[in-house]
C-alpha cells in the first residue's frame, strides 16, 4: 500500500517537472516563452526575406529586443536553408505560398518596416509533412504582410 503510495507520487511529481517543458508556449530551444508574444496571421508571403542578411545598425536594434542567445538563435535559423524541406527554395515556396499562411507566428522582435517572426516547431506541429519545422524557425517579413490577430 505505501509502496504504491510513493509510486503514484513519484509520477506525479515527474509530470509536473515535465509538462511545463512541452508546453507549446515554450520555444523548442527554450530561450523563447511564446505566450506573451502578439500572434500574427502571415497574409502576403511573397514579403518574406529568405536571404536576409542582418547589418550592424539593425543587430543593434535586435540586442535592445532580444538577449545574445536568442539573437544568435535567430541569426542562425533565419534563412531558408534553415526552413522545412517544402519552403526551403524559392521555386518550392512560388507553388504553395498560400500554405506558408497557415503558420502559427507570433512577432518576437521589430526593426524598420520589418518584423521577425518566430515559427515555433511546437505550436506548428500539425503542418502537413515538409513543413513542419524540426526546431523554431524565424521568418522577416514586412510588416504589411502580416495581420494581428
Amino acid at each position: 500500500m505505501r509502496e504504491k503510495y510513493f509510486t503514484r507520487l513519484s509520477t506525479i511529481l515527474l509530470l509536473f517537472m515535465i509538462l511545463p517543458a512541452c508546453s507549446l508556449y515554450r520555444s523548442s530551444s527554450g530561450l523563447f516563452d511564446i505566450k506573451g508574444l502578439k500572434e500574427v496571421q502571415i497574409v502576403d508571403s511573397r514579403h518574406l526575406y529568405s536571404t536576409y542578411d542582418i547589418d550592424k545598425y539593425e543587430r543593434e536594434e535586435l540586442l535592445r529586443q532580444l538577449s545574445e542567445e536568442q539573437f544568435e538563435l535567430v541569426e542562425k535559423y533565419h534563412r531558408e536553408d534553415s526552413w522545412p524541406e517544402a519552403i526551403s527554395s524559392f521555386e518550392k515556396r512560388e507553388k504553395i505560398r498560400p500554405m506558408i499562411n497557415n503558420y502559427r507566428a507570433f512577432i518576437l522582435a521589430e526593426m524598420d518596416d520589418k518584423y521577425i517572426l518566430i515559427i515555433p516547431a511546437r505550436a506548428n506541429r500539425r503542418m502537413p509533412i515538409g513543413f513542419r519545422p524540426k526546431h523554431d524557425v524565424f521568418f522577416i517579413i514586412s510588416r504589411s504582410a502580416v495581420k494581428e490577430l
